[in-house]
């Protein structure tokens, strides 16, 4: 679950999010990511070809609550100039 703790998504850095489900966890660490954990932006257009990511407005208390296949990232351009707080919890099931 992400939660914002200030407006988020027009001046503030927020969320990009794929509007459809990929049945799949992709492949992270590729060609193009940023860190060993990114998926780069080349497996996100082959795996989501036909168009624009979701970029939800927060205002505070917003939620936004997904499960591992729902491919996201954080959102940021050039008119985002304001600081952005938000808190991220992991529920993970119970092993064994």
């Amino acid at each position: 679950v992400w939660i914002s703790l200030s407006p988020s998504g027009r001046t503030a850095p927020g969320l990009d999010v794929v509007p459809a489900r990929i049945p799949r966890i992709l492949p992270v660490g590729t060609e193009g990511a940023l860190y060993t954990w990114d998926v780069s932006e080349a497996v996100v257009r082959e795996a989501y070809p036909s168009g624009p990511f979701w970029r939800p407005a927060f205002e505070v208390g917003d939620a936004l609550l997904f499960d591992d296949f729902c491919l996201h990232r954080t959102a940021l351009d050039r008119s985002m100039t304001e600081p952005r707080w938000a808190i991220e919890s992991w529920f993970l099931a119970a092993t064994g």
